[in-house]
C-alpha cells in the first residue's frame, strides 16, 4: 500500500536461475524500502541462500513451471506493492533507473516501458543480429496493432499492480508442460496486450517509454537463444495480433451433455450456448459429451440414441463437436483438435456426472495450453446416487480434485450452493459467481392464456421428472391420498416420469391409491412435443423434492407462468423466492403439502411472471469472464477430503 505521503510502494520481481554470483551487484542498488521478490527456477547453485543473506526480508517464490514468463507470473501473483517492476538478475538492467520508471507512472502512465533506443538509452550487450531482428519485429508489431514501440523485446518494465489483470498472466499449477507466455516471449506478450487494451478497451491504458541502458551480463551464460526465442516472439506477435483483430470478441467454448444420453443438462447446455451466441460479443462453440458410459449401466438405457425425443437444434453458426465418448477412441483426438482450432479464451464445463471427468481433464489441458480460463458450472452439490456403484467413488475421488485444481472460476445457481461449494471443496481462492438459471421457455410455448375459473372446475396437477428417491413423489402421493373423496373429485393428478434406481414405491402407491381414478401415470421419458402438451394442459405443478440444488421442471413451470408447490430445500428456496407463483412447503411434510394442494385452485387462472432471462445469465457470465481473463490467482492445494468428494460426486440430472 502507499505511504502517508502518497509515494507508491514498490515490488521488484527478479526471476533467477543460477544467478548467485550476480545477486550481490544487483541487490546493492535496489531501493531499501522496496519489496524484493526472487522467483527461482530450481537453481542448482546457492542463489536462494545468497538472496536471503543479502536481503533477509526477501520473498522467495518457486515458479510452477519453467521459463521467464512463468517466473514473472508467479512473482506478480504474490506481490503487494502499488508498482510492479520487472528486473533481470544478470546485472544487465540498472536498478538505479527504477526511480525513472516510477516517476513515469506517477506522472500518469499505466505502463512504463524501458527502451534502449530512446534518447538517453543504449546497450553494450546487444549484437547486430539481435538489433536487426528487434527492429524488424518492432515494425511488424507497430504495423499490426497500431503501437509505437521503439524497443519491443526489452524486458525492463514497470506498471501499476491494479493493471495486472490486463496482462492475462496466470502462474497456474505446478507441472512440466510449457504454456503460452511461459518463455522469453513474455516481454513481447505483455507489450502487445498493453497496446491492444489501449485500442480495444475502455480502460484507456497509457504507455510511457523510459530511456534505459543495457549492460553486459556479469557472470554466467544467458538462457536466451536469439534464433529459437526470436521465433517464439514472432509466433507471439502473430497469435496476439490475430486475437486482437476485429472487435476483439472473446471466444468461449461450452462443454456439456449431448442428445445421445438426453437429460436436463442436454437442454441446459443447448440453451446456454445459444444465449452466448446471441450476445454477439462472444464467439461461441460447443463440445458435447456423447456416450457417457456403457448403456447397460444407464437407468434410461432403453432410450439411449433415440433422436426422436428432441426437437432442439444448435444454431448452424455455432461450431459444434458432437461428440466425445467415455472410451475416447478417435473421438478425443478429434475433440482436442476442435478445441485447439477454436482457441477459446474460456472453457465452460457443465458438471453433472462423474463419468465425464477424465474427458474434461483432457479438454481443459488442450485449452489451457493456449491460455484459456476454466469455469465449472455446478448444477447440483449433493450426490444423487452415482457413487454407490462399485469403483465410482474411488474414480471420482481420484479425478475430481485434479479437475478442481485446474479450475479458475465456479458458477452456481444460488447463494446456498455457493456456500456449500466454497466450504465443501475449499474453493476460497477462486471466484464463485451466482448466476440464475435461465427459463426453459422451449417447453412452455404451448401454454395459452387461461380463462376465468369456475368454482367447480377440475384442477389439473402435474408432477414431472425422473422418479428417484430424492424427488419426493411418494410425499405427494401420500398427501393426495389424504384428500376426501369430494376434495379429490376436484383434482386430476398427472405423474410423468421415468423410474430410476429401481424406485418402484411411487408406482405401487399409485396402483393402490383409493383415488386411482384421479391419477394419470405416464411412466416413461417423454419427447419434446409431449412435454409441451403436458405443461400446456396443467393448471399447477407440484415438485416435492426432499433435497435439490436446482430443478429443470421448476424452470419449465416458471416459463409457463404456472403456480407451483415446491419444497423449501437447497437452491430451490432462492429460485422460488423470485417467482410469485411459488408456494414453499417444508420437505417431507405431508400435512403441509396437503394444505398447499387444497389452496392451489385459488392460485390458478392466471399466468405468473418469470423474471429470469438467458440474457441476464449471459450478462453475468460476461462479468465473470471480465474478472477471470487476466486475473491471476495464487496456486493453492485444495483442502477437500476424499470422503467429501464421495458424498458429492454425481451432480443431478436437473431437468430430468
Amino acid at each position: 500500500m502507499s505511504s502517508a505521503d502518497d509515494t507508491p510502494s514498490i515490488s521488484i520481481i527478479i526471476p533467477t536461475l543460477n544467478e548467485a554470483r550476480n545477486l550481490a551487484h544487483v541487490f546493492a542498488r535496489l531501493p531499501a524500502e522496496a519489496e524484493i521478490i526472487v522467483v527461482d527456477g530450481h537453481s542448482t547453485d546457492d542463489t536462494i541462500e545468497v538472496a536471503r543473506a543479502l536481503r533477509p526480508d526477501v520473498v522467495i517464490v518457486h515458479q510452477t513451471r519453467r521459463g521467464k514468463g512463468n517466473a514473472l507470473a508467479c512473482g506478480f501473483a504474490v506481490a503487494s506493492g502499488d508498482v510492479l517492476v520487472m528486473l533481470d538478475a544478470d546485472g544487465s538492467a540498472d536498478p538505479g533507473e527504477i526511480d525513472a520508471f516510477v516517476a513515469a507512472l506517477a506522472a500518469g502512465a499505466d505502463y512504463a516501458k524501458g527502451s534502449r533506443f530512446r534518447a538517453g538509452g543504449g546497450s553494450s550487450d546487444i549484437t547486430r543480429f539481435r538489433r536487426t531482428g528487434n527492429a524488424a519485429l518492432n515494425r511488424l508489431v507497430n504495423a499490426l496493432i497500431g503501437s509505437e514501440y521503439s524497443d519491443l523485446c526489452y524486458g525492463y518494465n514497470a506498471f501499476w499492480r491494479h493493471r495486472l489483470p490486463f496482462l492475462g498472466l496466470d502462474p497456474g499449477e505446478r507441472g512440466q508442460t510449457t504454456r503460452w507466455g511461459d518463455g522469453f516471449e513474455v516481454e513481447t506478450l505483455i507489450n502487445m496486450r498493453v497496446s491492444i487494451n489501449m485500442r480495444v478497451s475502455r480502460a484507456g491504458l497509457r504507455v510511457a517509454e523510459v530511456p534505459s541502458f543495457e549492460h553486459q551480463r556479469l557472470f554466467g551464460a544467458s538462457n536466451l537463444n536469439a534464433f529459437s526465442d526470436g521465433l517464439r516472439v514472432l509466433r507471439t506477435i502473430l497469435v496476439e495480433s490475430r486475437r486482437s483483430r476485429g472487435d476483439a470478441r472473446r471466444r468461449v467454448c461450452v462443454v456439456g451433455s449431448g442428445w445421445e444420453f438426453v437429460s436436463g443438462i442436454s437442454y441446459y447446455t443447448h440453451q446456454l450456448t445459444q444465449a452466448f451466441a446471441r450476445r454477439g460479443d462472444l464467439l461461441t462453440s460447443a463440445v458435447l459429451m456423447r456416450r457417457l458410459l456403457p448403456a447397460r449401466f444407464y437407468p434410461g438405457r432403453a432410450r439411449v440414441g433415440d433422436t426422436s425425443i428432441v426437437t432442439q437444434q444448435y444454431p448452424e453458426a455455432v461450431p459444434l463437436f458432437n461428440g466425445v465418448d467415455w472410451f475416447w477412441g478417435s473421438t478425443m483426438p478429434r475433440a482436442l483438435r476442435f478445441v485447439v482450432r477454436e482457441r477459446p479464451d474460456v472453457i465452460v464445463l457443465q458438471r453433472w456426472t462423474g463419468t465425464v471427468l477424465h474427458s474434461y481433464l483432457a479438454l481443459i489441458a488442450a485449452a489451457r495450453l493456449r491460455g484459456a480460463r476454466v469455469v465449472v458450472e455446478f448444477h447440483e452439490t449433493q450426490d444423487t446416487g452415482e457413487t454407490i456403484r462399485p469403483g465410482v467413488a474411488a474414480y471420482v475421488n481420484h479425478v475430481f480434485p485434479r479437475l478442481l485444481r485446474r479450475t479458475d472460476g465456479v458458477v452456481v445457481h444460488s447463494e446456498h450452493d455457493a456456500a456449500v461449494v466454497r466450504e465443501r471443496f475449499g474453493l476460497h481462492d477462486r471466484p464463485i459467481a451466482v448466476i440464475p438459471h435461465g427459463p426453459y421457455a422451449q417447453h412452455a410455448g404451448s401454454a395459452g392464456v387461461p380463462g376465468p375459473r369456475r368454482h367447480d372446475q377440475i384442477t389439473d396437477l402435474l408432477f414431472f421428472g425422473t422418479i428417484r428417491p430424492y424427488k419426493g413423489l411418494e410425499d405427494l402421493l401420500a398427501a393426495f391420498e389424504l384428500l376426501t373423496d369430494d376434495e379429490a373429485g376436484h383434482f386430476r393428478l398427472t405423474v410423468v416420469g421415468e423410474t430410476w434406481e429401481g424406485h418402484t414405491l411411487p408406482a405401487r402407491m399409485i396402483e393402490e391409491s383409493r383415488h386411482r381414478d384421479r391419477i394419470v401415470f405416464v411412466n416413461r421419458y417423454v419427447n419434446d412435443v409431449e412435454v409441451n402438451s403436458y405443461f400446456a394442459n396443467a393448471d399447477a405443478v407440484v415438485l416435492p423434492y426432499r433435497r435439490s440444488s436446482a430443478s429443470g421442471p421448476l424452470h419449465i413451470t416458471m416459463a409457463a407462468g404456472l403456480p407451483v408447490v415446491v419444497t423449501d430445500v437447497g437452491g430451490l428456496t432462492e429460485t422460488a423466492a423470485r417467482y410469485d407463483g411459488a408456494v414453499l412447503v417444508p420437505p417431507g411434510d405431508v400435512p403441509a403439502l396437503l394444505a398447499a394442494l387444497c389452496e392451489l385452485p385459488a392460485r390458478c387462472g392466471r399466468r405468473y411472471l418469470d423474471a429470469s432471462s438467458w440474457a441476464e445469465s449471459a450478462e453475468r457470465y460476461q462479468a465473470l469472464f471480465d474478472e477471470l481473463l487476466g486475473a491471476p490467482r495464487r496456486p493453492e492445494r485444495l483442502r477437500t477430503r476424499p470422503a467429501d468428494l464421495a458424498n458429492t460426486a454425481d451432480l443431478a440430472d436437473t431437468a430430468a
